[in-house]
């Protein structure tokens, strides 16, 4: 199965909490989530490959569209949410 990267809200403010849900991982690595390049939260995997997480956007990501993405361990990038959330 690939591993998948979902968000629950498709606008947020900076500094407001979004829901990202994501299973395929490896079971038990830490995913780190990103917007545009600023971290947003790390999260263990479950013993399936699961995660789910409530993450704040950063104060200084800049507004307008942008694709979370997810890294491995803080090595590689590993999913790109399907949808974007429009940073307010």
């Amino acid at each position: 199965m690939a591993a998948t990267l979902a968000l629950k809200q498709t606008t947020a403010a900076r500094d407001a909490q979004i829901y990202a849900s994501g299973a395929g991982y490896t079971a038990g690595r830490t995913l780190i989530l990103y917007i545009n390049g600023n971290y947003m939260d790390a999260k263990p995997t479950d013993a399936f490959g699961s995660f789910a997480a409530n993450a704040t956007i950063p104060s200084g990501t800049p507004t307008g569209a942008a694709k979370p993405v997810l890294a491995e361990d803080n090595t590689t990038i590993t999913s790109t949410a399907a949808a974007t959330i429009t940073v307010t």
